[in-house]
C-alpha cells in the first residue's frame, strides 16, 4: 500500500515554502503505508500541494515514483494501489500513439486520464485504488476510489481550501484544522461497530464513497458521482435473463473467473504470498496461487493455544497438500497486549472489528518474508457463505407464507425478526426507570396507601409501567386477559376494561398471589407467562389492535419465546443493578396474525 495527501488552497495565498511544509508533514504522518520513497510537488501559482509516500511493487525505478506528471504536463497525479490490468491499457494507449516512459501501473492511469477522461479511464482498470489528479489548466482536482472501496480516501472541503488523505491523522498536519466529534457517527458506530461512509469521526471530513468520483473546484458544491454501483449491476442482469448454464458450464466459467483473477493479483516485482487460515475462500485462493506458479508459494497462518480459537492444524494441512513453503506464527496475550495501544493511532476513528489484533500480527509476520501477501477477505460475501445468509432464504419462505398485508406490517420498536420459522414471537428486552411509575411502586413497596385513580375517564396518566388505556376493550377475549390466580380472575371479570386492571401496587398490597390453576392462558403457575418467586409479578396481555381472533393470538403468546423471556424476568436477582421499585423489565413480541397484532409486557417491580 502507499499514502497520499494533499491541500489545494483555492485562494493561492500560501508561499511555495509553506505549502511544501504542509505537505511534508501531512505525508510524514502516513510513512508507514509507504517507506520506500515519499515525496512532494507543489504549484505555488494554483495554491496546490501533492504528497506520496510509495510502496514499490511494479516498476521499482525511480520512473514509478510520485506524484507523476503526464506526458504533456497538464496532469499531476497521487496514486495508492495498483492497476491489475495495465498491460491491457497499456497497448491501447501505444496503439493510440502514447509513447511510454516507464513500465508502471501508475502512468498508465495517468495517461489513460489524459487521452480518455477519468471516468473512461476507471471503467476500463481493473483493481484497487484511491487518487487526486489535479488538472493545471482548468484547476480543478479529481478524487476517485475503487468500486469496492479497498483503498481508503479522505477529504475535507471549504470554500477556501480542500485537504484529502489516506488517514484522518494527516489532517493534524494541515493548519488551521480544529475537528469536532460527529455525533451522528457516534450513534452509527455504536450501531454497527464501525463508522459508515460518508461520515467519520469528524464533523467536518468525509469518506469518498466506494466506486464514486469526486471533482472539485473553486466555488461549487462538491458533489460525488458514481461510476459503479451493484445494486444497479444486479438489476441489469436480471433484466438481461441469460439462460441458466447446467453445472459443469458453471463450474468451468467460475474456476476460468477465479484463476484469471488471482493471476493477475500475482502480478508483482517482489516477493509474493499468502494469508491461509485452513478454510474454503483462503485454500482456495492459494490453490489457484500454487498452479499458477512454478515454485512453492510462501504460505503464513497464525494459531493460538486455545484450541477453540486455533485453525493453525487446519492450514498445516491444506499447505501440506499444496505444497507450500508454510509458516506459522503461535499468539500469546502478551502479543496482544503489545498490540492494543498502537489500535487508535492506525486505524484514527473508533473500529471495534476484534479481528485487527490478529491481523495485524499476521500482516507483521508475513512483511518479514514478503512484501505483497493475498487473502480470501470477501469470499463469504460473493459466495453467501455466513449464516444469515441462510437465515434470510428461511425467512423469505415464511414471508410467503404469510398474507400481503401482514408482509409489509411495521414492527415496533425497531425488532428484527427472530426464529421465524416456528413464527415465535420477536422478544425485544428493555430494561430501565419509568419515571411516572417510581413514586407509586415506592408506595407499595413501604405498603403504603396506592394512590387513587382519578376521576372520569380512570385513566393512568402516560407511561404507566402497566401500559395505556385501550378505547374501545371493555369486553376482552378470554385468551387476551391476565389471569393472575383464581382470586384475580374473581375480582377482575370479563367485562372490565384494560385501564381497570390494578397497578403492582395494588396487586402488592392486597396480597394477590402469582400462583393459578395449571394451564391458564396468563400467568398461573402452569401458563406459559407464570412468574416465580415474588407476590408483586404479574404478566399483562393488551391487544394492540382489534380483538377478533383470540384463539390465534393464544397461540403467539404461549409460544416458547415468551416462556423462556418471563422465566429470565423472574430469576434476575434485585441486586442486578436495578433495585426494587426502580426496576421494570419489559418484554415485547410483537406479531400479527388473522388482523391480531398481540403485546405482551412482563413487568417486574
Amino acid at each position: 500500500m502507499c499514502g497520499i495527501a494533499g491541500m489545494i488552497d483555492w485562494r493561492a495565498a500560501t508561499s511555495a515554502d509553506a505549502l511544501r511544509s504542509i505537505g511534508e508533514a501531512m505525508i510524514e504522518t502516513v510513512r508507514h503505508r509507504g517507506p520506500d520513497a515519499g515525496a512532494v510537488w507543489v504549484e505555488a501559482e494554483s495554491g496546490a500541494a501533492l504528497g506520496h509516500r510509495r510502496l514499490a511493487i511494479i516498476d521499482l525505478s525511480p520512473g514509478g515514483a510520485q506524484p507523476m506528471h503526464s506526458a504533456d504536463r497538464r496532469y499531476v497525479i497521487t496514486f495508492n494501489g495498483e492497476i491489475y490490468n495495465y498491460r491491457d491499457i497499456r497497448r491501447e494507449l501505444q496503439a493510440a500513439g502514447h509513447s511510454m516512459r516507464g513500465e508502471s501501473d501508475t502512468e498508465v492511469l495517468l495517461e489513460a486520464c489524459a487521452l480518455w477522461g477519468v471516468e473512461a479511464a476507471i471503467e476500463r482498470a481493473i483493481g484497487m485504488f484511491a487518487f487526486a489528479l489535479w488538472d493545471r489548466k482548468t484547476r480543478s482536482l479529481t478524487l476517485a476510489r475503487d468500486r469496492l472501496g479497498i483503498k481508503p480516501l479522505y477529504y475535507a472541503a471549504t470554500p477556501q481550501r480542500v485537504i484529502f488523505a489516506s488517514q484522518l491523522k494527516a489532517f493534524r498536519a494541515a493548519p488551521d484544522w480544529r475537528p469536532t466529534i460527529d455525533d451522528d457517527a457516534v450513534v452509527g458506530y455504536l450501531r454497527h461497530a464501525y463508522i459508515a461512509q460518508p461520515r467519520t469521526i469528524y464533523r467536518e471530513a468525509e469518506k469518498l464513497a466506494p466506486g464514486h468520483i469526486l471533482t472539485l473546484r473553486e466555488g461549487t458544491t462538491p458533489l460525488p458521482k458514481c461510476f459503479w454501483d451493484l445494486r444497479a449491476i444486479a438489476v441489469a442482469g436480471q433484466r438481461r435473463n441469460d439462460p441458466a448454464p447446467d453445472a459443469n458450464e458453471a463450474i468451468e466459467r467460475l474456476d476460468a473467473l477465479l484463476r484469471d483473477s488471482v493471476g493477475l493479483r500475482m502480478i508483482a516485482d517482489v516477493p509474493l504470498g499468502a494469508f491461509l487460515s485452513g478454510g474454503i475462500d483462503s485454500s482456495t485462493v492459494v490453490a489457484l496461487m500454487q498452479a499458477q506458479s512454478s515454485r512453492p508459494v510462501k504460505s503464513f497462518s497464525i494459531g493460538f493455544h486455545e484450541s477453540g480459537y486455533d485453525e493453525a492444524q487446519c492450514a498445516k494441512q491444506v499447505a501440506a497438500h499444496l505444497g507450500t513453503d508454510h509458516t506459522e506464527f503461535y499468539v500469546e496475550p502478551r502479543h496482544a497486549l503489545e498490540v492494543i495501544p498502537r489500535l487508535a493511532d492506525w486505524f484514527d476513528e473508533p473500529f471495534a472489528d476484534s479481528s485487527q489484533i490478529p491481523t495485524y500480527l499476521i500482516s507483521e509476520l508475513t512483511r518479514k518474508h514478503v512484501t505483497v501477501a493475498l487473502s480470501g477477505d470477501g469470499g463469504d460475501e460473493l459466495f453467501a457463505g455466513y449464516n444469515r445468509y441462510l437465515w434470510a432464504e428461511r425467512l423469505a419462505r415464511v414471508f410467503k407464507m404469510m398474507p400481503p398485508p401482514l408482509r409489509g406490517a411495521r414492527f415496533g420498536g425497531g425488532l428484527a425478526f427472530a426464529r421465524a420459522t416456528n413464527l415465535e414471537p420477536v422478544v425485544c428486552v428493555r430494561a430501565g426507570v419509568m419515571a411516572a411509575g417510581v413514586a407509586r411502586r415506592q408506595a407499595a413497596q413501604n405498603h403504603d396507601t396506592p394512590r387513587q385513580p382519578r376521576a372520569g375517564r380512570n385513566l393512568p396518566p402516560p407511561r404507566e409501567p402497566m401500559g395505556t388505556a385501550r378505547r374501545g376493550c371493555r369486553r376482552w377475549p378470554r385468551a387476551a386477559r391476565t389471569t393472575v390466580g383464581s382470586r384475580h380472575r374473581r375480582r377482575f371479570p370479563r367485562s372490565r376494561p384494560a385501564h381497570a386492571v390494578p397497578r403492582h401496587g395494588e396487586l402488592s398490597s392486597r396480597g394477590h398471589s402469582d400462583q393459578g390453576r395449571p394451564g391458564d392462558d396468563g400467568g398461573g403457575a402452569g401458563g406459559p407467562g407464570a412468574v416465580a418467586g415474588s407476590p408483586r409479578r404479574c404478566l399483562l396481555l393488551e391487544p394492540a389492535a382489534c380483538v377478533q381472533g383470540a384463539r390465534r393470538a393464544r397461540q403467539m403468546v404461549a409460544a416458547p419465546g415468551a416462556r423462556s423471556l418471563c422465566a429470565e424476568v423472574a430469576d434476575r436477582p434485585a441486586e442486578d443493578g436495578f433495585r426494587g421499585a426502580d426496576r421494570c423489565l419489559a418484554a415485547r413480541s410483537f406479531t400479527g396474525m388473522g388482523g391480531i397484532a398481540a403485546r405482551t409486557r412482563a413487568a417486574c417491580v
